[in-house]
């Protein structure tokens, strides 16, 4: 008689074959990515208007104005967590600021940085609805507790 497996055996044929991580990922998460680049971007070039692409409610003339004391900049993110929940969705994203003014002390300036968005689709078109960045928080202020 042929002896059936035990319950700890397992075919190889019913082990499912590993998904790649961006096959895994829906079509909103990949979108949403992409109007953050597209954020990034403008924040490099210093462009309030390609800001405002992304961004409608932001205030565009406050953000040239915020430009135009820096020579140049890169915002850059290392890891986003992105939520989407239908046509909704939040990322918290950290990453780098880099940045050189014109006036005073011209040496580049990287500091770390935290942004919070929130995010709005209207059809297949993903915006921006807020955005905050923050440094943050320094692990001495916890250790001095």
């Amino acid at each position: 008689p042929q002896r059936a497996p035990a319950a700890t055996e397992t075919p190889a044929a019913v082990v499912p074959a590993a998904i790649p991580p961006a096959a895994m990922a829906p079509p909103d998460t990949s979108r949403v990515e992409e109007v953050l680049r597209r954020y990034a971007r403008a924040y490099d070039s210093l462009d309030a208007g390609a800001a405002r692409a992304v961004w409608p409610s932001v205030n565009e003339k406050a953000l040239a104005s915020a430009f135009q004391d820096l020579s140049s900049q890169t915002v850059s993110f290392d890891n986003c967590d992105i939520d989407v929940r239908g046509a909704v969705a939040n990322a918290s994203c950290s990453g780098q600021q880099s940045y050189v003014v014109k006036v005073g002390d011209r040496a580049p300036r990287t500091e770390p940085r935290l942004w919070r968005f929130e995010l709005r689709r209207d059809g297949d078109a993903w915006t921006i609805e807020n955005a905050e960045m923050r440094r943050p928080a320094s692990s001495a202020s916890y250790r001095d507790r």
